[in-house]
């Protein structure tokens, strides 16, 4: 019985082991499973998945929410009195008022809010535009990793083969040492050519999968690996592309802003209303309307801002006349 307990146990083992490198080739399978993506389905997956064009999504909605805020009026002003105000008798009060900026300074930052926000879509584009660029420079720069890799490996088996006919001839008597040394140092480079393409290939497949924003890995395939490009460039076409709207755009924020700048120089308004009572007269009460003007005496801060908002349109628009050139 003590045999037959050992026999068993030694099946076991054996039947144990298996299961094990079994599960172990399944799971290193899919580890290195790798699934097949189009150039199209690459972009695609971009535009849903990368986390850079998402905020640049997030940053577009947020200023066209923020657009509401151009007319941002103060608070208004409720105030009471009670007291001796007019004589031994007692009486009271109440007034409320409102400042006001000027109209055209509400007018100037609904501007300069309309100008942002067309400035994050002109953004929203232009990355949109870099990461198109991006995934399509990684995903044919592994096409053609791939195609050299072809090509590497067959120059590897013609060296390899040639190396052991050498290694047989010397064998025989037919040739020297010499023609066996180049043909094992032609063997040898072929193999570290292999290896640093291998590593390339790998680098440039982790750079999509970071682009894709994806823990799956891919592999790209494509029936045509060549990209179409239109050498032919237009006056019209390099005033559409997106860095340059943006630039352009960053322009108008800049004007925007200056006007809004000096518009602030403008008088503020203010009007009120007072009810009050007055006993040592009657018993009726009171009214009066206030009517007020903010007359800015003391501008000199204000000038400088706007010369310094001035100066960032000169600053924008060098900017957009070297990308230009």
């Amino acid at each position: 019985m003590e045999k037959v307990f050992k026999i068993n146990t030694m099946k076991f083992s054996n039947n144990h082991k298996k299961l094990t490198a079994f599960l172990f080739l399944i799971s290193f399978g899919m580890m290195n499973a790798q699934e097949n993506i189009t150039y199209e389905q690459a972009l695609e997956k971009a535009f849903q998945q990368n986390g850079t064009l998402k905020n640049s999504k997030l940053i577009s909605e947020y200023q066209e929410k923020l657009k509401a805020s151009y007319l941002d009026i103060p608070q208004t002003e409720v105030s009471a009195q009670i007291g001796q105000m007019n004589g031994v008798e007692t009486d009271n009060s109440f007034s409320i008022s409102q400042r006001f900026s000027f109209p055209t300074v509400y007018a100037k930052r609904k501007q300069m809010l309309d100008a942002e926000w067309n400035a994050s879509v002109i953004n929203q584009n232009l990355t949109k535009a870099q990461l198109t660029k991006e995934v399509s420079d990684v995903f044919y720069r592994i096409l053609t990793l791939q195609e050299k890799k072809k090509v590497i490996e067959y120059i590897s088996k013609l060296y390899s083969s040639f190396a052991e006919k050498a290694s047989l001839r010397l064998k025989k008597g037919e040739t020297n040492i010499l023609e066996e040394s180049t043909a094992e140092i032609q063997n040898e480079q072929a193999k570290t050519q292999l290896n640093m393409l291998e590593n390339d290939l790998n680098i440039a497949k982790l750079q999509l999968q970071l682009l894709l924003q994806s823990e799956e890995k891919f592999q790209p395939i494509s029936d045509k690996p060549i990209m179409n490009i239109n050498l032919q460039v237009s006056e019209e076409m390099v005033q559409q592309h997106p860095e340059l709207q943006y630039l352009n755009q960053q322009i108008k924020i800049n004007e925007a802003e200056a006007q809004l700048e000096k518009s602030k120089l403008l008088p503020d308004l203010l009007i009120g209303y007072t009810n009050q009572s007055m006993k040592n007269l009657n018993n009726s009460r009171f009214n009066a309307v206030q009517v007020g003007v903010g007359i800015p005496l003391f501008t000199k801060g204000q000038r400088a801002l706007a010369k310094a908002a001035k100066a960032k349109v000169t600053i924008s628009e060098n900017q957009y006349q070297r990308k230009e050139i």
